[in-house]
């Protein structure tokens, strides 16, 4: 794969991201080889101009939910290699989430877990109905899946408590809620994930 791919070679296929000319499947095709090239330990992440083309897929109401899927992949591998995405980007993953489905949402909510200890999340009721949301995070080498709590998943994070973890990060560097946002975490004091429940009341107490 490094001998096929360069970062200029992601640059391109990142550019065709944008082209009106090239349908929804094509832009997929293209975000999965750049996906399989940020897999590899050897690849950086995306650039800024790369994540800027990204956050365009993701604001385009005329994009498809798997292609915007696969290009949060490409965001959510850049921010486990940086752990840290420019503001721009966190913003714009914040404000769009109430507009993508269950899945895609869910991808936001990994990425935005991967760096709220650098950049916290500002607007934090954008993210609140996902407290109540128990589906783990199941990650097959890569291959991510969103499940009910069983025997067969115990080890793995809920959606409910990566988002009290980034409430926690974000609330301690400036992070803001509103009567939503609160109503939400006491909610989330219910929750039936143990990890969610711990975080939820530290996230009150700050």
């Amino acid at each position: 794969c490094k001998e096929l791919f360069d970062d200029k070679t992601i640059l391109r296929l990142s550019k065709l991201l944008k082209h009106n000319s090239l349908d929804n499947q094509t832009k997929i095709y293209c975000c999965e080889i750049i996906n399989n090239y940020l897999e590899h330990t050897f690849s950086k992440g995306l650039n800024n101009e790369e994540l800027k083309n990204c956050k365009d897929i993701i604001e385009n109401t005329g994009t498809s939910n798997e292609l915007k899927t696969e290009v949060l992949r490409s965001i959510l591998l850049t921010a486990e290699k940086a752990k840290d995405l420019p503001e721009q980007i966190v913003n714009s993953l914040v404000n769009n989430i109430d507009s993508l489905d269950e899945k895609t949402a869910n991808f936001v909510v990994i990425t935005l877990g991967k760096i709220c200890e650098k950049t916290p999340v500002i607007n934090l009721d954008k993210l609140s109905s996902k407290l109540l949301d128990d589906q783990v995070v199941v990650d097959e080498r890569g291959d991510i899946t969103f499940e009910q709590r069983s025997k067969d998943n115990l080890a793995s994070p809920s959606i409910s408590s990566i988002v009290s973890k980034t409430f926690v990060e974000s609330l301690q560097k400036g992070g803001k809620i509103t009567e939503k946002g609160f109503d939400h975490l006491v909610s989330a004091l219910d929750s039936n994930d143990k990890q969610t429940r711990i975080l939820s009341a530290k996230a009150l107490s700050i």
